[in-house]
């Protein structure tokens, strides 16, 4: 399975491919699971080009209502990463499951 993300900013005004907060636009990624946990859902994603990935700090209030702030984060090199839930909805354009596996 994978997806891919949609352009940050408008194709005339981008001459090359650019990264938001550990993301690349236009730019396409494997996803591997999903998973949950202490109750908050994510989406594991790999970018093959395995030098940027995306972390969050995360805060919960006294509802356990969980806020995010995404950064960038260089370094990994597996390029595996959990993106959030409503992030990844987020910021995916398009998912693609190839029902033929061998």
């Amino acid at each position: 399975m994978e997806c891919g993300t949609k352009g940050f900013i408008p194709e005339e005004l981008s001459e090359k491919e650019t990264m938001n907060e550990g993301l690349a636009e236009r730019h396409a990624y494997t996803v591997l699971c999903g998973k949950t946990v202490n109750g908050h859902k994510y989406i594991t994603v790999r970018n093959p080009w395995k030098s940027m990935t995306r972390v969050y700090d995360m805060t919960v209030d006294k509802n356990n209502k969980a806020s995010y702030t995404a950064k960038s984060h260089e370094g990994e090199e597996s390029g595996i990463f959990d993106m959030e839930l409503n992030d990844f909805m987020g910021h995916m354009n398009w998912i693609f499951l190839n029902e033929k596996v061998a």
